[in-house]
Order: C-alpha cells, then structure tokens, then sequence
C-alpha cells in the first residue's frame, strides 16, 4: 500500500514538472511558421542570387543564460528543483528504508553544496561591489584671487 503512494506521488511530481518544463520551452521558443510558407522563401535562394560567402550564425549553447537575470532565474531554478528532489527522496526514505535513506542523503549533500556555491557567488559579487574605488577622482581646481585683471 505505501509504494503505491509513493509511486503516485513520484508519478504526480513528474507529470507536473514535465508539465512545467514544457510551458517554459513553448514560451521561449519562436513560433514556427507553416510548412509551406517556409518551404516557399527558401525556394529563392536555390536559384543562385544567394549570397553564398555569408559566414553561418554563431550558435551559442541553448542552456546558457544570455542575461544576468535570466541567470539567476536559472539558479534559483535550480535550487527550487533540488529541493523537491529532497522532498521527493526524503519521502522514499521513510516508505522504502535504508537504500532509499542514502539517496536522501546525497540529494541533501548536492542541495546544501549548490546552495552554499550559490551563496558564496552572491557574496562575492557584494564584496566586489563594496571594493570599487574610483579610478579619477573629481579633481578641485583651486583658485586664486589677483587683485586686478591680467589685461586690463
């Protein structure tokens, strides 16, 4: 009786996780057009006015942030889905035993290692900020006062 709600469970953490992670990539992706309107604009280019020395696109990798926000979005994803993780196998650890109380344990490690890496980085980023110094200080022109004008 208890695997069969631990299995539900698991089962309706993943089917909402799933669920998730695909709204996400529909929403970042670009709508693609119709097969046929994009099969007819690339039917100009075989006809050889194409400009064929065109470098290609640099790619870049799609797990990679391109922001800085978009990269602490991504961290506290992270974090937030390792927790669940902890959830989910510290659940297994009761219904299931010993075996299942290791896997506990080293999603606990993994949480508690990417949580203190990312507080150190938060941290750094601080004391990077309270040690800029300004490189050319407003310089003061001090003046002086002559009694008459130079030329007049």
């Amino acid at each position: 009786m208890s695997e069969s709600i631990v299995l539900l469970v698991l089962g309706a953490c993943w089917v909402a996780y799933l669920s998730w992670y695909w709204r996400e990539n529909r929403r970042r992706t670009p709508q693609r057009g119709d097969g046929i309107r994009s099969f007819a604009s690339g039917l100009g280019s075989l006809g050889g006015s194409a400009n064929r020395s065109r470098p290609a696109p640099i790619l870049q990798p799609a797990l990679a942030p391109r922001s800085a926000d978009a990269a602490a979005h991504r961290r506290r994803d992270v974090l937030m889905s390792s927790g669940v993780i902890c959830v989910i196998t510290l659940l297994g650890a009761v219904a299931l035993g010993p075996l299942a109380l290791i896997v506990h344990l080293m999603a606990d490690a993994v949480f508690v290692a990417y949580g203190f890496a990312v507080l150190q980085r938060r941290s750094r980023a601080a004391e990077r900020e309270m040690k800029v110094h300004m490189l050319h200080p407003e310089r003061q022109v001090k003046t002086v006062s002559i009694g008459r004008a130079a030329n007049g």
